[in-house]
């Protein structure tokens, strides 16, 4: 019945939270985010472990941007949650794979559930990280190392 389905995906959910026997909770759910992530209750196990297991991340994430309609995440009902909670709590290399996988979808912004996604400022982040790295290292660069990068051309020019 739907009510045991509701029941377990609350105390899978609890578990999650206390990091409890973790480990094996975690392999019966390998190979099956994407099928997780579509259903009602077990999309937001998915976005539990997402949120709890740093460690497991790059796993849940290379499976859901390995599938072949990966636009159909975006447009699914419960999936593009996931997807809009893997956006939230991944950062570098994850994080950029995972916006370079959303990006050539910008047509379905106007989807109803797409637009959560896209317009958010969840792909930004990115970008806003790698300006911070940019000033990072202008800031190390000296005058004229500055004026090449800004210019083009050394001081002798």
């Amino acid at each position: 019945s739907s009510f045991v389905v509701w029941n377990r995906n609350y105390v899978v959910q609890y578990i999650i939270e206390l990091k409890v026997n973790s480990g094996n909770l975690l392999s019966q759910f390998k190979g099956h985010y994407v099928h997780l992530s579509m259903q009602k209750f077990s999309s937001h196990v998915v976005e539990k472990c997402l949120k709890h297991f740093a460690e497991s991340r790059s796993q849940i994430i290379r499976e859901l941007t390995s599938v072949v309609h990966f636009e159909q995440l975006l447009q699914d009902p419960f999936a593009n949650y996931v997807i809009q909670s893997a956006l939230v709590v991944t950062k570098g290399p994850l994080h950029a794979s995972l916006v370079d996988a959303v990006r050539p979808h910008t047509i379905l912004r106007t989807s109803p559930y797409c637009k959560r996604i896209f317009s958010r400022n969840l792909l930004k982040k990115e970008c806003k990280m790698k300006l911070l790295v940019l000033k990072s290292l202008m800031k190390r660069l000296t005058a004229s190392d500055q004026r090449i990068i800004c210019f083009g051309k050394s001081p002798k020019d």
